[in-house]
């Protein structure tokens, strides 16, 4: 009843405030503000902006100024820029997406995230009067945007990064010094010079080596700041400084400490700010230090020293606290065949006995070592599947450890083996497989309803295969098992009457042939275009036609790298061949300022390990050269050395480029543009594909 209430008090409300008169378009605001739960009584002079140079009207909610701050409204103001806003009304957040960049903004929060970095607010966004209003200096700079304020005309002046300040725009609030000339910071003044880029971010050479990490920069850092911040994150802001790393969420930072590293251009005024963020896994003792010409700044973390570890049981849980100079960062994973739990912890040392045992719910006994030279390594040995949580106290990482749900199955990470406990009569026929690989997931469903037998939950894998196993059921109420794969994935399935192995394996233990397609481009990446013709489109309808014909046969195992307008990156296509296939084929279209431009050619790389008889790089651009050219009819520009593209110099299997034609030619694009030549050109690819794989060895 009291929920009613309030939602009918609510609506009585937004029916009001959506009557009353706004006056906000005179000299004076004056009006009913419905706010954080409150009716606020609104009075002062209209406020305007201009979006490159361009006066904002017909807004039905004018710019209001709460806590000395202007606050816009966020879908008017960003669709002016050209950007697309989503409002999501169940976590209550906005979504601008401009330039390929993405800010979330919550509401009654300070903090946004642009490309997935943290930013800070003066004050919060809010809903006011059914609108979604934006503290505008703020969520604006964050997108590299311009925000002045002149207060004689009362006008927010807003200019993106292609348009310049017709005059230079002032401070928001009087509190603000704009004058840019200098600011102390904790490691010194920076003066008005042209602005540094920070350029990269190196990671240790392995796993094993020294845990140390350097944001390189293009010139002298005059100034910077690192702090811990929230214990998960370190934060290196560089002033006077661009951010120019072109990978902005590095995952592959051969450390168990750091897990990500994320950059942004934080601030653009009244000083530039190059941002840096170390994601880590718990809270570790580290250092920031300047390098000695001055370019780089170098984090370094100290080493862990475990001084404690301990076991006792909590009602149903097990509590294992492990204790060091620092909270330890650990990398924490359940193994099976035996089950345990494994508990890795980088850059740190130990005074641990070798052994512990102790009469728990679920840990028999726990075994400790060094598994290298930097990584302490303790093994939980458990009398059953668990599930795990872990958190920091001070100085110490706790691991709770629980009973699972899941029963009647076990997996062994060493040999990626499923093996489920034949309780219910199912056979390895009982099992349906959907490759689910583009979204990075192999399913396996029994028909019918087997929680009772096998539960449900997840079991953490993590080893370069399977990264988890989520054991739920669908829709339909069958019991499925979601594969999270690291890498493509097939499997070997055996029936031993009392229990099903499910092995995971490369696909080249289970296909003869195995082939990846790549439509170029892509999504945000259109590629080239020409007489009404954009090429990601062409990619994609030649490749998917090929990939039909490959199915139709059943003799050659084929993936595609994308089969909808997305844009995987060039590395991760590249990546793709290198972990599954023996043969990568990308799809591209050409084009040139001369429209006489014209004909078919096909790039390749050579690779250091294509030697011998073996099908190599060039031989396939060969091949496939010449079914082209004899498909399409159009002019032969022969096969091209090419060692710029990432596509073909970053693969290790036979990789070739196939240029098709030239959209921005008549003639070609009179080909490209007909269905039944498209058909022609997939067959032609389809059949050099084949033809090459039969008469070359390729293993």
């Amino acid at each position: 009843m009291k929920k009613r209430w309030k939602q009918g008090l609510f609506a009585l409300m937004f029916c009001l405030f959506a009557q009353w008169p706004l006056q906000a378009f005179g000299a004076m605001v004056d009006m009913q503000l419905f706010y954080d739960g409150t009716m606020h009584h609104y009075q002062a002079e209209e406020v305007h902006i201009t979006v490159n140079g361009e006066a904002l009207t017909g807004l039905d909610m004018p710019p209001v100024i709460v806590n000395d701050r202007t606050l816009v409204p966020v879908r008017a103001i960003f669709e002016k820029l050209g950007a697309e806003v989503v409002w999501n009304a169940a976590s209550q957040e906005v979504y601008v997406t401009l330039d390929n960049q993405l800010e979330v903004l919550k509401i009654d929060s300070s903090t946004g995230l642009i490309n997935g970095l943290e930013f800070t607010m003066d004050v919060p966004a809010k809903i006011i009067n059914d609108r979604t209003m934006i503290p505008a200096r703020a969520a604006l700079e964050a997108f590299s945007c311009t925000v002045g304020w002149d207060d004689a005309t009362r006008t927010v002046s807003v200019y993106d990064a292609d348009h310049k300040p017709q005059t230079p725009s002032g401070s928001e609030s009087s509190s603000q010094n704009n004058s840019g000339s200098t600011s102390q910071g904790a490691t010194g003044t920076v003066t008005a010079t042209s602005p540094i880029t920070v350029q990269s971010v190196t990671v240790p050479s392995s796993a094993t080596a020294k845990q140390s990490f350097s944001v390189n920069c293009s010139g002298t850092i005059e100034k910077y700041d690192c702090f811990l911040l929230d214990q998960d994150r370190i934060v290196v802001d560089v002033y006077n400084a661009n951010n120019g790393i072109s990978n902005s969420n590095i995952t592959n930072t051969n450390s168990a400490i750091v897990t990500s590293i994320r950059s942004a251009q934080n601030q653009t005024t009244p000083e530039r700010i190059a941002r840096v963020v170390f994601d880590i896994s718990a809270g570790a003792g580290y250092s920031a230090t300047l390098s000695t010409d001055k370019k780089s700044i170098v984090i370094s973390f100290e080493s862990n020293h475990i001084t404690g570890f301990s076991m006792e049981e909590s009602g149903s849980s097990d509590i294992i606290t492990i204790t060091g100079s620092s909270a330890p960062a650990a990398n924490v994973q359940l193994m099976g065949s035996p089950d345990r739990l494994v508990i890795d912890i980088p850059n740190a040392t130990h005074q641990l006995q070798s052994t512990y045992t102790e009469s728990l719910n679920y840990v028999s006994q726990a075994r400790v070592s060094m598994y290298n030279t930097t990584t302490c390594r303790i093994v939980l040995d458990l009398n059953r599947m668990v599930s795990f949580s872990t958190a920091s106290s001070g100085n110490s990482l706790v691991v709770t450890v629980n009973k699972s749900t899941l029963d009647n199955m076990s997996y062994d990470s060493q040999n990626h083996v499923l093996t489920l406990k034949n309780a219910d009569g199912i056979s390895a026929n009982s099992i349906s497989e959907s490759d689910q690989y583009l979204s990075g997931q192999y399913v396996l469903t029994l028909n019918g309803n087997y929680r009772s037998t096998y539960g449900y939950g997840t079991i953490a894998a993590g080893d370069g295969y399977v990264q988890s196993i989520v054991v739920d059921n669908d829709s339909n109420g069958n019991t499925r098992f979601v594969v999270k794969e690291s890498q493509i994935l097939a499997t070997k399935i055996k029936d031993n009457g009392s229990t099903i192995e499910i092995t995971f394996v490369n696909p080249k233990e289970v296909y003869d042939k195995v082939v990846v397609l790549d439509a170029g481009h892509g999504g945000s990446d259109p590629g080239t275009s020409g007489n009404g013709m954009t090429e990601k489109e062409v990619n994609l309808d030649i490749v998917l036609r090929t990939q039909a014909l490959f199915e139709a046969d059943g003799r050659i195992k084929v993936y595609v790298t994308r089969n909808s307008d997305t844009y995987p990156t060039n590395i991760s296509r590249a990546q793709m061949a290198n972990q599954s296939a023996d043969l990568f084929v990308s799809v591209h279209q050409n084009a040139a300022e001369n429209p006489s431009g014209n004909g078919v050619e096909v790039l390749y790389c050579n690779h250091a390990n294509e030697t011998g008889s073996k099908l190599t790089s060039k031989i396939a651009a060969q091949f496939m050269q010449n079914y082209m050219v004899s498909a399409t009819g159009l002019a032969d520009r022969g096969i091209d050395l090419r060692t710029d593209l990432i596509v073909l110099n970053q693969t290790t299997v036979p990789a070739i480029l196939i240029e098709c034609g030239f959209l921005t030619n008549t003639t070609d694009a009179a080909v490209l543009q007909s269905s039944a030549n498209r058909d022609k050109i997939a067959n032609a690819i389809y059949s050099a594909i084949t033809d090459m794989l039969n008469q070359y060895q390729y293993r």
